[in-house]
């Protein structure tokens, strides 16, 4: 016989008979089936910029609740707004992984630069017109911001976000309006006769 700590590990056919002081029943093959538990979730990436979902950081399986011991799953349409603590767990056909915490960090979004004034008579550098957090770029998908010695010195649309320690805002486009300077007058005559 087996002893009563016989670990049982995978889905396997065992034998079992029931016996008493006289008496041993017929021995009947029963399956044990063991299923898999799934794998504790791990959320990667747990800071966002601005309001999100839960459908935007769920995975096959995961199910979200607003407590540790909470037994109604919140919707994948939930909405987290604010620096949050939810509770996730993995679920498969038949098991539950252990449910764990998980901070989800939502970081402001700045306001979208606007340009109060953006015509100018004669050349400028980015360093005139921008305010802190603004980074400004020669197009609406590059990489790379210019610097703020960058000389405009004719009409040009440049793209703006405004930036905060996690966070960007929408790039807006602004158009720079260079009006040239008029030559400065010169008198070629400056003696009259009275």
């Amino acid at each position: 016989a087996l002893a009563n700590t016989f670990a049982i590990n995978e889905t396997t056919t065992l034998y079992v008979e029931n016996t008493n002081e006289n008496c041993t029943s017929e021995r009947v093959a029963i399956s044990i089936t063991i299923n898999t538990i799934p794998t504790v979730p791990v959320l990667t990436e747990n800071t966002f910029c601005g309001a999100i979902t839960i459908n935007d950081i769920t995975q096959n399986g995961w199910v979200w609740y607003n407590s540790a011991d909470a037994t109604e799953a919140l919707a994948n349409t939930f909405a987290i707004n604010e620096t949050t603590t939810l509770y996730v767990e993995n679920t498969n056909n038949n098991c539950e992984s252990e449910r764990v915490a998980i901070t989800i960090t939502i970081n402001s979004i700045p306001t979208t630069p606007t340009l109060t004034e953006n015509t100018f008579c004669g050349a400028i550098t980015i360093n005139d017109i921008t305010q802190n957090g603004w980074a400004w770029y020669n197009s609406a998908d590059a990489t790379e911001a210019l610097a703020n010695t960058f000389t405009i010195s004719e009409t040009t649309t440049l793209y703006v976000e405004n930036t905060n320690e996690n966070c960007a805002s929408e790039r807006v486009a602004i158009t720079i309006t260079i009006n040239s300077i008029p030559t400065v007058p010169v008198l070629t005559e400056n003696t009259f006769c009275g």
